[in-house]
């Protein structure tokens, strides 16, 4: 008797078959709500300024174009890979695209402390190059000098004219032509975190060696940060069978991509964060046995990551989660958590301590830190001189900002919080919701945050908030203010993994694997804010 094989369904039958049909017709709707959308901005600039976009139409057909490679793309690898792999492909294509939207619509200066980071990173690549600091001044290609001085704070008419008017590949002026700016700090000093600024760095020297101009020399030092965070994120997707669509969504945020497509040093915490959270999390709650590549990845990561800010030292104790009986012996396992957290500490000896202690023991009474205003800070001594006053400040920064932190975690409030870019709060519910569902069980992950765990990740995101507050009271803070200034619900993204997983309901399993929707669906808003974001821009005047 012969048997015959059931021949496979072809490529276009397994798009709309049963079980793809519901997302094909997400897809469908998400490419109307970027068309709709582009159509709209279009007709409110005619309606505004008097004349609509062609950029416009550029975002929002390439969107769609982009949306539709999407789909497609991610289909055929399904096939072709399987599904895990065709998230992740997808994931890094999609990250990428909205990166580099990110990193074209914010012009030179407006991502937070851009100047800063630009300066720090330059001296690195002079350094590499051959070229020291001498007499604290630092060298600069004339090129780079005049972006330099083009940067803006804002979005607006003007900065976009300015950014247009050296938008050319290549620098156009001779060696000899270059000229020094002020450097007064030590760059090589570890106060300003080289670890975090290494890609950066790397985009600067390649500029050079290619002699881009000083804009597309700034633009490849963004595009090499967003790769850095990117490589981070992706290898905490891959490690991590735990809450692997948090880190998806999480990732996908307006303010992490935002944030990655600029200079700073943050996208390093945040990823070097999320690698480590998805070790701990992977050794916790699943089979996975503990091997020496685990060892080292927490080491390397608790050295580098304690000592950039040292108010994320508590995330450093998410490894007593992993269990015991994964170490050889519990004498061993003992041995290295306690080692790790001492070695954590260390650094954080080594490389911040003299700022850890100007911070809490330096005279900032009298320092205008914030301008003009040359009212007293805080001080250290009030922690202990009048410790109900101080939970007051903190109890009510907490009831008053609670609304502005949750939207510049989400991305509601992106650039220098610029009100005209301000998103509508519609966005960030839908983003909310869409994190809040990655959080939750699913059929590909099953894991179960007892009441306990969740009360320890409470915990660690309790004693890093609380130390976040005090940096910002001491450093920020006028003496007469009886609420904390200075803090962003940005600082909150090294820790969201844990803190969205506290909410994750035990009782409760989606009854698919939200993944494709929320890459694809996120992919969509985002693109769609872009296109909202460069309209306020045009409509802005500076």
């Amino acid at each position: 008797m012969t048997h015959r094989t059931k021949p496979s369904l072809s490529f276009s039958k397994k798009l709309l078959h049963k079980e793809n049909r519901s997302f094909f017709i997400f897809v469908t709707l998400a490419a109307i709500w970027i068309a709709f959308s582009t159509f709209f901005f279009q007709v409110f600039l005619q309606q505004t300024i008097g004349k609509p976009s062609n950029v416009i139409l550029i975002i929002g057909g390439s969107s769609l174009l982009f949306l539709i490679l999407l789909w497609v793309l991610f289909e055929a690898w399904v096939i072709k890979v399987g599904q895990e792999r065709a998230f992740r492909r997808i994931f890094l294509l999609g990250f990428l695209i909205t990166g580099i939207f990110c990193i074209l619509i914010f012009v030179p200066g407006s991502g937070p402390d851009e100047r800063s980071h630009y300066n720090a990173a330059y001296a690195y690549s002079d350094i590499l190059l051959g070229q020291p600091i001498e007499n604290n001044e630092m060298k600069i290609r004339l090129t780079d000098y005049e972006l330099l001085q083009s940067f803006s704070f804002d979005l607006n008419t003007t900065s976009y004219e300015m950014t247009k008017a050296q938008f050319h590949p290549f620098n156009e002026y001779a060696a000899s032509d270059d000229t020094t700016v002020p450097f007064s700090a030590n760059p090589y000093s570890l106060a300003y975190y080289p670890q975090l600024r290494i890609f950066a760095t790397l985009g600067f020297i390649v500029g050079k060696l290619l002699n881009l101009s000083g804009l597309f020399t700034f633009y490849l030092a963004r595009l090499f940060n967003l790769v850095f965070f990117l490589a981070l994120a992706y290898i905490a997707i891959r490690i991590s069978s735990v809450a692997k669509s948090l880190f998806y969504a999480l990732s996908l945020l307006p303010m992490t991509v935002f944030i990655c497509s600029t200079l700073s040093y943050d996208a390093g915490i945040i990823g070097m964060s999320f690698v480590f959270i998805a070790i701990c999390l992977e050794l916790r709650y699943s089979k996975t046995p503990l091997t020496t590549r685990h060892i080292v990845g927490l080491v390397v990561l608790s050295t580098l990551l304690a000592p950039c800010k040292l108010v994320y030292f508590f995330l450093i104790f998410l490894v007593c989660i992993i269990p015991n009986q994964k170490f050889s012996s519990l004498r061993r396992a003992i041995i290295f958590k306690t080692a790790l957290v001492a070695l954590s500490a260390l650094s954080i000896c080594i490389f911040s301590l003299s700022s850890l202690l100007d911070v809490i023991f330096g005279d900032n009474s009298g320092i205008p830190h914030r301008g003009t205003e040359l009212h007293r800070f805080h001080s250290s001594s009030e922690f202990l001189s009048n410790p109900l006053k101080i939970a007051f400040i903190y109890a009510n920064t907490v009831f008053q900002m609670t609304d502005f932190y949750l939207q510049s975690f989400l991305g509601g409030a992106l650039g220098t919080l610029q009100n005209e870019l301000k998103a509508p709060w519609s966005f960030m519910l839908i983003y909310l919701f869409a994190i809040l569902c990655a959080a939750q069980r699913n059929p590909d992950d099953q894991a179960i945050i007892s009441s306990k765990m969740k009360f320890g990740f409470a915990g660690i995101f309790f004693c890093c908030l609380v130390f976040i507050f005090a940096s910002m009271f001491l450093a920020f803070t006028l003496a007469d203010e009886m609420v904390i200034m200075g803090v962003q619900g940005k600082y909150f993204l090294p820790l969201s993994p844990l803190l969205l997983l506290i909410f994750r309901l035990n009782g409760y399993e989606l009854s698919i694997d939200p993944t494709r929707y929320l890459i694809f669906g996120m992919f969509t808003l985002n693109q769609t804010y872009m296109i909202y974001i460069f309209q306020a821009m045009l409509r802005t005047t500076g």
